[in-house]
């Protein structure tokens, strides 16, 4: 037994759904386009920050560079390093004040240049520092920042190798140098001779960590987090200076660093157990990898915000409506209901009548109800009687329009009287004139010597050309070409459609060309549908205009003569007629219209859908007396 449900309960429940789906469609678009929002702003910062950060530390490291070249543009100093051990005491002196006026030049206007040491290849034989000296017996071997040979670290950073550590062992300290384990970053270049080109020595220069850390974090918010890691994974410096110079891939070892430098986006890392949204950058000019992160609470902390104050908003908001729709949608569909009830006993009582209490659709649903209530039983009689009636009335009016539309002409005393002339003319000896009364005899033998509803299509074809041999008599200048399909000569069409096209071709098309050319009659199967005709008279006469034309076309349609018709246009009046003996035969299945000759002229073309299949119907339909 199936459940009933009232129609409160079918449009109750399913508007609760859908506006708690509308709400969670929304909250759900919301939530995931503000998050989107959030992590395209994200990522324009922090690749605005990578980029002017790298930017930055890139320009640093070219500037420190660029004064280690010093030793090559200098042919004196040049002359000093190679020929340093056999000067003497005084001559020493002297080129280590000229080294020092060299590079006070370059380097006092600086504040991340913090030492320069020149060696040959022996020792230290200059330096500029400040509260550092040269520990006795300093030696080069092993030294952290020398190449060693075939070093392939060599040319990291325009020729200069790039380290990072405390100060090496060879610099003295003094009070108010840093303390030794305070990190620097080191640049050593090998300095070569002109000619040959060979090394003769090295220059260092040092670089306070503490400088490249504010070059950095100038750009960066206060909440942010920054590494950088060299080539080799080493860490140059980081936010807290906790991990420098050690490998990033033991610091932190959940963190795929080469595989970031090739994904974009933002991804998602776990530094000192805090949750940080990073992307990295690497330098394409000293090939350092800058990885900087924001927490993700910062990133996302208004998102939530937001979408909690959504979720509030929504759902007291969906309280609400819920509500209101089923209090209100009880109320307007208690007409509804007691109008059912009534419905279901309108079988024991139709003399019923309801309140109507509303001006609505239920109330004025009620009032025809009323109203077909008192009218029902003399609709149902008046509605069996109007039909049988307009049954008779549309067969009576069709078969009125198919006898209308077909000659009355009384044929055989037009036979008798044609027979008559013919043979007092062949007695008389004039022969031509007999002939041509033999042919309108023939003529309408075929055209009105029966009242068939269709013929033969052979039949058709010899009434025209019986036709066309008549006009050639009165104007010799007309010239009648035939192509038809053979196999369709017992096809049945409809009776005298095809005189009214050659009679329109030969009064309209060729007429003001003093009746000299040529009507063509083709009759063929469609190509793409071979149960459907196709039948063409064309004519190279003057044709009509594109406006024109189209009036005929539509005339044709609209089953009325065009607008501007004389008196004397007969023919159009004909194609009117052969167009509605169609539509009575052929009722949506067939088409009548005229179209543009390439040669000149017209074509009119009819189609009769299924004409083929057909024909065996049509001889079951009967004649009309």
């Amino acid at each position: 037994m199936k459940t009933r449900k009232s129609i409160f309960a079918r449009l109750a429940i399913p508007n609760s759904v859908i506006i708690l789906v509308v709400f969670f469609v929304a909250f759900l678009f919301i939530g995931i386009l503000n998050y989107r929002l959030s992590v395209d702003k994200e990522q324009s910062t922090l690749e605005a920050f990578l980029t002017s950060s790298i930017s930055s530390v890139d320009n640093r490291l070219r500037d420190i560079a660029r004064v280690s070249l010093i030793c090559f543009a200098d042919e004196r100093t040049q002359d000093i390093i190679q020929n340093y051990d056999s000067y003497s005491y005084n001559r020493q002196l002297e080129s280590a004040a000229y080294l020092q006026n060299l590079m006070l030049s370059m380097i006092t206007i600086r504040n991340d240049i913090s030492g320069v040491y020149i060696f040959n290849k022996r020792s230290l034989i200059y330096k500029y520092d400040w509260g550092t000296g040269l520990r006795a017996g300093s030696s080069l071997t092993d030294s952290a920042w020398r190449p060693a040979d075939g070093d392939s670290i060599w040319e990291y950073i325009s020729g200069c190798k790039l380290t990072v550590g405390g100060l090496p062992d060879f610099i003295r300290l003094s009070s108010s140098a840093p303390a030794r384990g305070e990190h620097h970053l080191y640049m050593a270049r090998e300095v070569k001779s002109f000619s040959p080109h060979k090394g003769i020595g090295y220059i260092l220069l040092l670089s306070p960590m503490l400088d490249l850390r504010q070059t950095i974090e100038q750009h960066l918010t206060d909440d942010s987090f920054y590494i950088v890691v060299d080539r080799q994974g080493t860490i140059i410096c980081e936010t807290y200076g906790r991990y420098t110079g050690q490998m990033f891939a033991d610091i932190y070892p959940d963190i795929d660093l080469e595989g970031w430098v090739g994904e974009s986006g933002l991804k998602s890392c776990d530094i000192d157990d805090v949750r940080y949204m990073a992307d990295t950058m690497v330098s394409d000019y000293s090939g350092l990898t800058l990885l900087i992160g924001r927490p993700a609470a910062a990133v996302f902390g208004g998102t939530w915000r937001l979408l909690v104050l959504i979720i509030i908003i929504s759902a007291g908001a969906v309280l609400c409506s819920v509500f209101f729709t089923l209090l209100q949608t009880r109320h307007v569909l208690k007409p509804i209901k007691m109008l059912s009830k009534t419905m279901e006993n309108i079988g024991r009582d139709i003399h019923v009548t309801l309140p109507v209490t509303t001006e609505d659709e239920s109330g004025r649903l009620i009032a025809s109800f009323n109203h077909m209530m008192d009218t029902i039983n003399k609709l149902i009689s008046l509605e069996y009687e109007t039909t049988i009636r307009l049954q008779e009335v549309q067969l009576q009016q069709r078969e009125m329009q198919l006898l209308y539309l077909r000659s009355q002409i009384n044929p055989h005393f037009l036979y008798n009287t044609l027979d008559t002339i013919r043979m007092k003319a062949a007695l008389e000896g004039n022969s031509q004139v007999a002939e041509m009364i033999m042919m309108m005899v023939d003529f309408f033998r075929l055209s009105v010597g029966n009242n068939e509803l269709t013929v033969p299509l052979k039949r058709e074809a010899k009434l025209i050309q019986v036709y066309m041999q008549l006009m050639k008599c009165r104007h010799p200048g007309l010239n009648d070409f035939y192509d038809i399909d053979h196999s369709l000569d017992e096809m049945q069409i409809p009776s005298l459609i095809l005189q009214p096209l050659v009679e329109n071709s030969i009064m309209h098309g060729l007429k003001s060309i003093g009746y000299k050319g040529n009507i063509i009659l083709r009759v063929y199967r469609d190509a793409e549908n071979p149960v459907d005709i196709l039948i063409e008279v064309t004519d190279n006469g003057v044709g009509l205009s594109s406006e024109r034309l189209e009036q005929m076309n539509h005339a044709l349609e609209r089953r009325k003569p065009p607008p501007g018709m004389n008196d004397r246009e007969h023919s159009h009046i004909g194609l009117v007629n052969v167009a509605s003996r169609l539509q009575a035969l052929y009722p949506g299945g067939f088409e009548l219209r005229f179209y543009p000759n390439c040669g000149g002229g017209l074509v009119a073309k009819i189609r009769i859908d299924g004409a083929v299949g057909a024909t065996e119907q049509e001889d079951n339909i009967g004649t009309v007396d």
